[in-house]
């Protein structure tokens, strides 16, 4: 059973602070009563009127049915579980083909998520205790809207639902997902937190129609918090592939002292590091790799010392002019993925 200290704690000393630091870093927070019209029903994950509305605005070529076409498509796709994951990061990565008609017939063109170059372009919202409606619910069948369940006095701590404590979207694609957890809960909190991420995504036989994976579908990255301490993993994984993002790159620790009023470390730290939105949306184009280990598809995300490593070596090869300048030593402490 929940201890409600600890809840009181979790709200006020991890949920609560991230929500304010996000929205200086950029992100505009939304509450979910209020992005619950962008969804059809409680089982959609999609913010579909930011997405269209980004389609269209990304790609000037798109009519109004064509984006619907991509949202369609996007939401419908042939794979399960991590090869659903993988063939969403492609599309996301790498645009959708979509077959259109225009002046000079039909033709294939390809239809952008975000604009990777210049982030200020895309639309970065957060929300918290957004309601996800449970693999194991009848009612998912009927497509419930949210206007039926409100009158019909559903409560709010309906089991039947999910309810992540924070969500990031990007262009309406849920991106992120964190769980806080209470920092009083000392050791256990990342096991707690992570216990909690895997049975949202239903990773395991024993949480079969216990969460809603489709949150997982479109996601780039889990993160556990607890105020003075943070972790980061992709789907599927287990607590001890977990691990921390020690950097604040490209800012340094005197501009997130004076521009975001927090000191550069515990959850501020992971937040400012991984998920301010250039960083973000860099990590997802550049720095995520699926690979097959044990006959098992494996999603890896990049480790800080592996982010600031390929930037400084880049920099260098773009900004040199000298060959012997652009060389150089990558030094790495064991396990700090220097192979890859």
């Amino acid at each position: 059973m929940t201890n409600p200290a600890d809840k009181v704690n979790e709200l006020n000393e991890a949920e609560l602070p991230a929500i304010a630091l996000l929205q200086r870093l950029g992100y505009t927070y939304v509450p979910r009563e209020i992005l619950a019209p962008e969804r059809d029903n409680e089982r959609e994950v999609l913010l579909k009127g930011q997405l269209k509305a980004a389609l269209l605005r990304l790609n000037p070529w798109l009519k109004e049915n064509d984006a619907e076409r991509v949202i369609f498509a996007l939401e419908n796709l042939d794979a399960v579980g991590m090869a659903r994951n993988q063939l969403v990061h492609e599309y996301l990565v790498y645009g959708m083909p979509l077959e259109v008609d225009d002046a000079e017939g039909r033709r294939t063109r390809t239809a952008t998520f975000f604009d990777f170059e210049q982030p200020d372009h895309n639309e970065f919202v957060v929300t918290n205790q957004m309601r996800v409606r449970r693999g194991n619910d009848p009612s998912r069948a009927s497509g419930r809207s949210f206007e039926s369940l409100r009158m019909s006095g559903e409560k709010e701590d309906d089991e039947r639902v999910v309810k992540p404590d924070i969500v990031l979207f990007v262009n309406g694609i849920p991106l992120v997902v964190i769980e806080a957890k209470s920092p009083t809960l000392m050791d256990v909190w990342k096991v707690r937190a992570v216990r909690q991420m895997l049975r949202y995504q239903e990773a395991g036989p024993e949480f079969h129609g216990t969460g809603a994976p489709e949150l997982f579908h479109y996601n780039l990255a889990c993160v556990a918090i607890c105020g003075a301490d943070a972790a980061y993993a992709g789907i599927g994984a287990p607590d001890n592939v977990y691990s921390g993002w020690k950097s604040v790159e490209p800012y340094i620790e005197k501009t997130v002292r004076e521009q975001f009023g927090v000191e550069a470390k515990g959850q501020a730290q992971l937040i400012v590091g991984l998920l301010s939105p250039a960083t973000l949306l860099e990590v997802l184009r550049d720095f995520v790799v699926f690979e097959p280990e044990r006959g098992k598809l494996l999603k890896k995300l990049p480790r800080y010392q592996q982010f600031r490593a390929v930037r400084k070596a880049m920099d260098r090869l773009l900004t040199h002019d000298k060959p012997e300048e652009r060389g150089g030593v990558v030094w790495h402490t064991q396990g700090s993925g220097k192979s890859l």
